[in-house]
């Protein structure tokens, strides 16, 4: 739970070498508030770098709405999703994709006002994303960089007036001094086409802005800066495994409309933790702070995919 009553536990499956081509298997699973089933099969084309991916799966998660950081709001939505991408991996440190995805589904409101409605909503779209990851440790890295570059095209009808361009990008970079970890981060995102009611960025949750509700801001333009540091406290803790404490300084904030960004509109935000490095995934337990008073309470088991 992050800040409100609620769980999710998550897993992964991964099998290898499932043909001669080196067919592999992913499947990611999530039970709780949050609910996912989804499997990708990643071939490689006669086992060189080129590669094809596709995936489907189905999704069911509570999306809250908020008003000056009161909740007003709360839907379950529900969604089925599939893609198909082509690629090609990079040596060992990334890897480049061209995709298509679509995605249907329905969001019914459990609570808020009865001028708010239950609505479906049906998606396309077209994508080429970079991937870099030169990570030593996908949970608690110690060295190393990882970014992602994505340029996506979304339509309802294909390619008609209405089609939305969104660009992102998001990097991070992490180097020891000592026991000491520091980390660095910067994630940007915009639409190109102010006109359109399409919202694809939310901020709001550890790391995220840690003093706010998951996801509680959304808008079009995103702008996101964080600092991050943490110390082993125990190599070889009695549970066997090592704990960290760290902390994270954040600011950033998203907003409807390109003429309304302004460094006079930023959130600064951080958050004190302590953390496992388990053999079901990352275990971290804290305190996110943000302005004007504003505190979450974390604990999360295993990483969210």
């Amino acid at each position: 739970f992050d800040g409100t009553t609620g769980y999710d536990l998550g897993g992964r499956f991964t099998a290898t070498q499932l043909n001669r081509w080196g067919l592999e298997l992913r499947a990611d699973g999530r039970i709780g508030q949050n609910q996912l089933a989804l499997s990708e099969l990643y071939q490689p084309i006669r086992g060189g770098h080129w590669f094809v991916a596709p995936r489907a799966g189905w999704r069911a998660e509570t999306e809250r709405l908020f008003l000056e950081g009161s909740e007003i709001a709360r839907y379950r939505a529900r969604q089925w999703e599939a893609a198909f991408d082509v690629g090609r991996s990079l040596s060992n440190w990334g890897e480049v994709r061209l995709g298509y995805q679509w995605t249907d589904g329905r969001a019914s409101l459990r609570v808020g006002p009865p001028e708010l409605d239950n609505f479906d909503y049906r998606q396309q779209a077209v994508y080429a994303v970079l991937g870099v990851d030169t990570l030593d440790s996908a949970n608690f890295p110690s060295s190393g960089q990882r970014a992602a570059f994505q340029a996506m095209r979304i339509f309802e009808d294909v390619f008609e007036e209405n089609d939305t361009d969104v660009l992102s990008g998001n990097w991070s970079g992490y180097d020891t001094f000592g026991r000491w970890t520091y980390g660095g981060g910067l994630v940007l995102g915009t639409v190109l086409q102010d006109e359109n009611d399409v919202y694809p960025f939310q901020l709001g949750g550890f790391l995220r802005l840690s003093g706010l509700a998951r996801d509680e801001l959304f808008g079009k333009h995103l702008a996101l800066a964080r600092l991050v540091g943490y110390r082993t406290l125990v190599e070889d803790s009695i549970i066997g495994m090592p704990i960290y404490a760290g902390f994270s300084l954040e600011t950033g904030n998203v907003w409807f409309f390109e003429d309304q960004i302004s460094g006079s509109d930023l959130i600064f935000s951080g958050s004190l933790y302590l953390g496992v490095d388990s053999f079901l995934g990352p275990i971290v337990g804290g305190i996110g702070l943000a302005d004007e008073g504003r505190e979450n309470y974390y604990f999360l088991l295993g990483r969210r995919f």
